[in-house]
């Protein structure tokens, strides 16, 4: 599978080769890791083209820097979500990263724990973790591996923190659209205002709790197809389309007019890999969903009638 994999990442593969590939990785965790592990050798390799000239600050020779600039936006693009991101650094030594619209991205942070950031993101974290506990800080959503340790580790959102000692755990916190979910698939997780004067709420693995309102609302995972974004995969699962532009808006940063009332009430399931773009999605969408589109003057609007 690693040529196809690479084959993919480049941009070659059929559509019979990439739904080949999207089932395989599907199957089992050894399959997802065998995938992630080559696309992270692959952008690891972009990266250093890009942090070794800017750590020297040596310029190569013109028609070398040319090369390496057309091979990094060839395999930027067409390794579908590896994507341009903004990353900065304060005085305290927190880095911020920001997640382009549309794209996810993956790194491992120095206590080992690995993290996955979804679409619209931006995520601040140590160079490295000192004193009583390890803290981040998510605005979006972030998927979590932590690596087991005596010192917590606690991801700050706007609202609420989360901490665990060594879990797996979902977080969707975009506060733009209110959201705030956080889904535990191992471990053990505990949930509670900044100022720990409200109630702490502890998850068991395979539960969930949502903010309803002013009121969590805790529940049972029951799929976890929901959690492919890290592979770069929008599932929707009997999802409203009303949902489903809300869900566009959110990942894509762009804002969508539903002009016409015959679409609200359709329900779709199927899967979308972010790359694709949410022009393909929409086009996808029209073959079950009698609607048209068309994109404002500054291309930031999408009205559907």
């Amino acid at each position: 599978m690693r040529a196809l994999f690479w084959k993919y990442f480049t941009g070659k593969t059929s559509r019979e080769e990439e739904a080949k590939i999207m089932d395989y990785v599907e199957a089992s965790e050894q399959a997802r890791h065998e995938f992630l592990a080559e696309r992270k050798l692959l952008n690891a390799f972009i990266f250093h083209i890009y942090l070794s000239e800017n750590a020297t600050g040596k310029r190569q020779p013109v028609y070398v820097r040319m090369l390496r600039f057309a091979a990094f936006f060839a395999l930027a693009f067409s390794i579908g979500w590896f994507v341009q991101l903004l990353v900065k650094a304060d005085d305290g030594g927190m880095q911020t990263l920001k997640v382009r619209p549309g794209s996810c991205v993956e790194l491992m942070l120095a206590d080992g724990s690995h993290v996955w950031l979804n679409a619209n993101t931006s995520f601040s974290y140590p160079a490295s973790f000192r004193g009583k506990q390890r803290k981040v800080t998510l605005s979006g959503e972030g998927y979590f591996e932590i690596s087991p340790s005596d010192i917590p580790f606690v991801v700050q959102t706007e609202k609420y923190d989360v901490k665990a000692l060594g879990t797996t755990f979902n977080i969707n916190a975009y506060p733009e659209n209110e959201a705030f979910t956080t889904s535990l698939l191992e471990g053990s997780v505990s949930i509670q205002p900044h100022d720990a004067s409200g109630e702490t709420i502890l998850l068991q693995p395979d539960q969930y709790v949502s903010l309803i309102g002013n009121q969590f609302q805790k529940g049972e995972i029951n799929d976890y197809n929901h959690f492919l974004w890290r592979n770069g995969i929008l599932y929707f699962d009997e999802d409203t389309f009303h949902d489903i532009i809300k869900t566009l808006e959110k990942y894509f940063h762009l804002q969508i007019e539903i002009r016409t009332s015959t679409v609200m009430n359709k329900r779709y399931t199927g899967k979308f890999r972010q790359a694709e773009g949410v022009d393909h999605i929409l086009r996808t969408l029209q073959k079950d969903v009698d609607f048209k589109y068309e994109r404002s003057e500054d291309n930031q609007t999408i009205i559907i009638k």
